[in-house]
């Protein structure tokens, strides 16, 4: 449906099936929509195959046929109506301007059967127009005649409840004019609604037009039924006092009487029949059925003055058949005068308006419906035996209408002649424009030049005689339209026009694409002379790529040089390609000049990008390199601290039993095996590298080694120590089941970061752990780390790759029995999470960490988490949240998050969990923490050593 207000129209057309090429059988589709606010829609559709069909469907709200049930629903809708039509008349022109257009669009094809396709999409278009104006002309006549009918019905009503209240009886003959000319005015009615209704094939309509008669008929009937009822009342009224009257009178007059007042009865009646009109005829003819049925009474006192009487009684019912037949024509053509002759006017009207086109539709639709009635006229005046004065009559509304039928298409003649004039004028203004401004423009102004300051020239003034020709395009668009109706002459001339007129816009329109795609190769250029000279003195600057943001800046920047570079090729070559076809065509367009400077611009570009190229590969060899070692670094320095922490642990660990001892004691020989293999790889790395600044960072990272080396020697005489003196003692054997404390939790991670699963289990004897990834041991994977220490099993990934997201299990079992927990690990490749990135999901720049203390000292946890918007942070301990309160609190100072609890205690031993979570989406990591007793342990553990 189009925008408040508007016109659209739509056509399409297919050759007909089994039609051969060149036939004129067409089969077009034509639909207009129009509205007008919120209260009027209009939809017609014309589907035209010429030959087989013709069908035409439309959909109107308020419906064609739509007519009230009264003064104010049809005041409305007279008012509804009038809106749209005054609309219409506003859009006439643009209307007409597209009309226009689509009759031209046939002449600008050149195969013989677009040309019929198009000129019968054009003629259908054209009749769909045309139909849906007829229709709304002939509804707003309808709709003023149903308003005049309830006016006069409510005028009847009004009357009726005047005369039931015991009202004057003058009042009667009112009563009948109005209600014989509602009567008339109905029947005008009903046969309108019945020939509008046979317009078009839509389904509803037949449903439409019952509905619409249904309404006046009912309104009639009610009139007549009151009429018959009013009469009713005055002829027993006057039976009445005739009774009385006879009452009074002697018996023996009774029946002369009766003989007496039926013939004055009929003398009466043969003088009405001449002047009365249809209801007055009704009415008699009821009153001649009691009069005879009184005569058949009166049979026996005198059967042949009897005789007599019924005789003169059937003569006069017969006359009154008789003269009914003919008022009832005769007033049926009153009706249909009268409507015509308003008609006529309100036409007449809008032909003061109108342009030549329309003053063309409505002088024959006048004439078709007019002629109708003027016949009709003419044949009472001949065929049926009228009184002098239905004679005036009649021939006076037949001259008046050929009166004003004859001014109406005098007034056609007149605007198509006005208008056929201003077109000639028109044709005339606008060929002299054409020649002296628009094709002598296009002669002077053909050079675009080399430079990109040439070519902003040449787009700008070929830009300002296009805004020129804009607005000569509506004076165009009114002489194609009004084309059809100027002399052979101007007609030859409107084409000639037409045809150098598109040439013209086309070789404009040309040029200015080719102005824009010669500055848009300029613009590329300048902007790969800049990326160019940024790349060479970023390459120049940084030899060893370690910086990070560096080197993403000239990754970017070479990207773009590669983007840019793609788009000036192609843009350059579609110029070439486009200004080498277009010289063909348009002979003032001097191009030589511009093809020449892109074709050197173009090989300029393409040699220095392969310098850039080689020596971007070179680069790029070298940060390579760097970053391999510079990852070998970060990998051995993160062991070194959670080996330290690993220690510590090991160091404060409560040990209660042989196999503990002897855990502890093959975890600290994992630990010196580690230790040789890092080592090595630092050599390695220092073998490798002349960079001073990765030399720095290995030389640190061997001192810190001969630590860890030297903590490790010591922390194996002491578990020594302790093992031998477990081995002395016996321990009595408690068998308990595996029971999981602390499940295994899913986890999200980045790829290449390092994880951990982690699971408290409380058995005895010790369990045997068994780790499953997807169902499968992992055991024989030397990527996967796994130990249990302390009732708490591991398994550790130091670099986590996209293949390791799975379904992992731990298993505990001894002879107590077997458990299991199971949780998925998801790894998100680096490419996802640098997207994630970018989108502010939260990410942990730094990860908490396991911590061991003694029982009472105060426990820091803390981590940094990044994300926008900025993310909301939840500390969990096991299952629970945790919740700040007089020993527990969080701090947050920018991107670092921390728990921090004082006076510990060992309850607070446990599974640590801190999850961030914003609108694009959450990232969580988790800590052991191991609250050793306070002087339990160092006790113990001297009690050993003693």
């Amino acid at each position: 449906m189009p925008p408040d207000g508007d016109v659209h129209l739509v056509q399409s057309a297919v050759p007909s099936d089994g039609i051969p090429p060149g036939s004129t059988d067409t089969t077009t589709i034509s639909t207009i929509a129009v509205k007008a606010g919120n209260h009027a829609t209009i939809v017609v559709a014309l589907l035209r195959s010429m030959g087989y069909v013709e069908l035409r469907i439309d959909e109107m709200h308020p419906g064609l046929l739509a007519i009230g049930a009264g003064v104010e629903e049809t005041r409305n809708l007279l008012a509804i109506h009038d809106d749209v039509m005054n609309r219409l008349r506003e859009k006439e022109d643009q209307v007409e301007v597209l009309l226009s257009r689509a009759d031209n669009l046939a002449h600008e094809k050149e195969d013989p059967n677009e040309q019929i396709v198009y000129e019968a999409m054009a003629r259908s278009l054209n009749a769909a127009w045309r139909e849906l104006l007829k229709q709304l002309q002939l509804r707003g006549y309808l709709l003023q005649d149903c308003y005049k009918f309830y006016s006069l019905a409510n005028k009847h009503q009004q009357l009726i409840s005047f005369l039931s209240q015991g009202g004057n009886g003058d009042v009667f003959n009112d009563l009948l004019d109005i209600t014989a000319e509602a009567i008339d005015l109905g029947a005008s009615i009903i046969a309108q609604i019945r020939t509008l209704g046979l317009i078009n094939d839509n389904e509803h309509r037949p449903k439409e037009v019952l509905l619409a008669c249904e309404v006046i008929e009912k309104i009639m009937l009610k009139m007549a039924l009151d009429w018959e009822r009013v009469e009713a009342t005055k002829e027993h009224l006057q039976t009445q006092h005739i009774q009385q009257q006879q009452k009074a009178q002697h018996e023996s007059q009774l029946e002369e009487n009766a003989f007496t007042q039926i013939e004055d009865w009929v003398s009466r009646a043969e003088r009405r029949v001449v002047a009365a009109n249809d209801f007055g005829l009704s009415v008699l003819l009821n009153e001649a059925a009691e009069q005879q049925h009184r005569l058949d009474s009166l049979n026996q006192i005198d059967s042949k003055r009897v005789e007599t009487l019924h005789h003169r009684i059937s003569e006069l019912v017969e006359r009154i058949h008789k003269k009914l037949n003919a008022a009832q024509r005769i007033h049926q053509f009153y009706g249909a005068a009268n409507s015509m002759s308003a008609q006529l006017e309100m036409m007449e009207q809008d032909m003061r308006n109108a342009n030549a086109a329309m003053a063309g539709e409505l002088a024959p639709l006048a004439r078709q419906k007019a002629s109708v009635v003027i016949g009709e006229g003419r044949n009472i005046l001949t065929s049926e035996k009228l009184t002098y004065e239905e004679q005036r009559t009649i021939q006076m509304r037949v001259n008046e209408l050929e009166t004003k039928l004859k001014r109406l298409e005098e007034l056609a003649e007149q605007r198509i002649h006005e208008t056929q004039f201003k077109s000639s004028q028109l044709v005339s203004t606008l060929s002299q424009w054409l020649q002296q401004s628009g094709e002598r423009f296009m002669t002077e102004s053909g050079d675009m030049g080399s430079t990109q300051h040439d070519g902003s020239r040449f787009i700008d003034s070929h830009r300002d005689f296009a805004q020129e020709i804009i607005n000569q395009e509506s004076s165009v668009q009114t002489m194609y339209q009004q084309a059809s109706q100027l002399n052979e002459t101007d007609r030859r001339t409107v084409q000639e026009f037409e045809k150098r007129y598109d040439t013209l816009k086309r070789q404009l329109e040309e040029r200015i694409h080719l102005g824009q795609t010669f500055e848009q190769v300029h613009k590329f250029s300048q902007d790969l002379h800049s990326s160019f000279a940024a790349i060479n003195s970023l390459l120049d600057s940084t030899q060893g790529g370690i910086n990070e943001n560096v080197a993403t800046q000239m990754n970017n920047v070479f990207h773009m040089i590669q983007e840019t570079l793609g788009q000036e090729r192609q843009q350059g070559e579609r110029f070439i390609s486009r200004a080498q076809q277009a010289s063909t065509t348009d002979r003032s367009l001097k191009i030589d000049k511009a093809i020449e400077s892109v074709r050197n611009v173009l090989m300029e570009h393409e040699q220095k990008f392969t310098e850039i190229t080689q020596k971007w590969t070179t680069w790029e060899q070298q940060k390579t390199s760097n970053k391999k070692l510079q990852n070998v670094i970060e990998e051995i320095q993160i062991w070194q601290e959670e080996v330290i922490e690993i220690i510590g642990l090991l160091e404060n660990t409560h040990i209660v039993s042989t196999k503990e001892s002897e855990g502890l004691k093959r975890r600290v020989r994992e630990i010196e095996d580690t230790i040789t293999q890092q080592t090595t790889r630092l050599e390695e790395a220092k073998q490798s590298t002349k960079d001073e600044q990765l030399l720095r960072r290995i030389d640190s990272a061997q001192q810190r080694q001969h630590y860890i080396h030297e903590k490790v020697a010591a922390l194996e005489r002491k578990v020594n120590t302790i093992h031998e003196t477990f081995l002395e003692e016996e321990i009595r054997e408690v068998i308990k089941a595996p029971e999981i404390l602390a499940p295994l939790k899913e986890a999200v991670v980045n790829e290449g970061s390092r994880f951990e699963f982690a699971a408290r289990i409380e058995a005895e004897p010790e369990p045997a752990i068994c780790w499953l990834k997807d169902g499968v041991d992992v055991k024989q994977n030397v990527d996967y780390h796994t130990e249990f220490v302390n009732g708490v099993a591991t398994l550790t990934i130091e670099e986590t790759f996209v293949e390791d997201s799975a379904l992992y299990t731990i298993r505990a079992a001894n002879k107590g029995g077997t458990v299991e927990s199971s949780a998925r690990l998801n790894v998100i490749s680096r490419s996802q999470a640098d997207h994630s990135l970018a989108e502010g999901k939260p990410h942990f720049v730094r990860q908490l960490q396991n911590l061991s203390v003694t029982e009472g000292e105060e426990i820091h946890l803390e981590c940094v988490i990044v994300g926008k918007p900025e993310p909301e942070v939840v500390w969990v301990k096991e299952d629970t949240n945790i919740r700040e309160d007089n020993r527990i609190r969080f701090d947050f100072l920018g991107d670092r998050c921390s728990l921090i609890i004082s006076n510990s205690q060992q309850n607070d031993s446990g599974l640590y969990t801190v999850k961030a979570k914003n609108s694009l989406g959450e990232a969580s990591n988790f800590a052991r923490l191991q609250v050793s007793p306070r002087a339990k342990v160092g006790f113990f553990v001297v009690l050993k050593f003693i």
